[in-house]
């Protein structure tokens, strides 16, 4: 080999292969920094997001304390169980008018689909949305809501109203009692999820793969609770086995971990993600974005 030839290959091993190395060094450390900026902006929408939501049930919470105390309701939820006991008519009459004026002005405030009054037992004696009254003097599905919130307010899971074409919804229930502390009956509202989703799938800031998602646990898996950008018709319906390496982010906050990093997703994605815990509601919260 000519020496000429030599000199120029050394020339190039020597004066590339550093360029090339410190090219390679210089690209990991700017794909470390935009990862850390990206991983800080979801955390920072997470807390944004939790906070939200966490607000929201807040506000509907106290809403539910200031109507256990509604003189009209105690004073006309026991004249209603009265008349649901010895067979009147519960379609009519001053304590329904009375009731009225107040309960559909309760359910406009918060945007309710539904404000219903039970007895003792759980059987409607009262319902603003007209839709609703057809449920008048039969006992609410669901026991197990209607025990728990005896002892204060709750709010259930998310599920769906097969009476209004798979309607998403939730309940939030709380006991009512008259002026003596006595259990007179409960207070329930029907929430839409569509306002929750609206905000919840809002991805402002996270770009064309960016992704807003809640989920609860139920028994070894994670169920979604929210639509998913991959499958719009996941709610309830898609889940994540426990034991499955995909679907981390939601896995550790139905767990009650909160936290950030680089993961995979429920459809086997390398993400970014931050996830939390919403412990009043039992869900656990995502944002993320691919990876790529």
């Amino acid at each position: 080999m000519p020496i000429k030839t030599k000199l120029l290959l050394l020339l190039i091993f020597f004066a590339v292969i550093p360029v090339l190395v410190y090219g390679i060094v210089i690209f990991a450390d700017a794909r470390t920094s935009i990862q850390e900026v990206r991983i800080a902006q979801l955390n920072n929408i997470a807390d944004l997001k939790k906070d939200k939501i966490e607000t929201f049930f807040r506000e509907r919470s106290s809403g539910i304390t200031a109507a256990q105390s509604f003189y009209n309701i105690k004073t006309n939820l026991p004249k209603l169980n009265r008349l649901l006991q010895e067979g009147g008519d519960l379609s009519r009459g001053m304590a329904l008018e009375d009731l009225d004026r107040q309960m559909k002005e309760f359910q406009r405030s918060y945007g309710y689909l539904n404000v219903i009054l039970t007895d003792t037992r759980g059987r409607v004696v009262y319902a603003s949305n007209d839709a609703g009254k057809t449920s008048i003097g039969k006992t609410l599905p669901g026991v197990d809501f209607f025990t728990k919130a005896a002892k204060g307010i709750y709010f259930t899971d998310v599920f769906r109203n097969n009476a209004f074409h798979d309607r998403l919804e939730m309940i939030g229930a709380a006991p009512l009692f008259d002026f003596k502390g006595a259990f007179i009956g409960e207070l329930v509202i029907e929430i839409d999820m569509e306002p929750i989703y609206k905000f919840i799938s809002d991805t402002t800031g996270l770009g064309e793969t960016g992704e807003v998602l809640i989920a609860r646990k139920e028994a070894e898996s994670v169920v979604f609770l929210s639509p998913l950008l991959l499958v719009p018709d996941a709610v309830l319906k898609r889940t994540a086995s426990f034991h499955a390496a995909t679907g981390m982010p939601a896995q550790k906050a139905v767990q009650g971990e909160n936290g950030s990093g680089v993961t995979l997703d429920y459809g086997n994605r390398e993400v970014l993600a931050a996830w939390r815990y919403i412990p009043s509601l039992r869900w656990g919260l995502v944002t993320k974005i691919e990876a790529k």
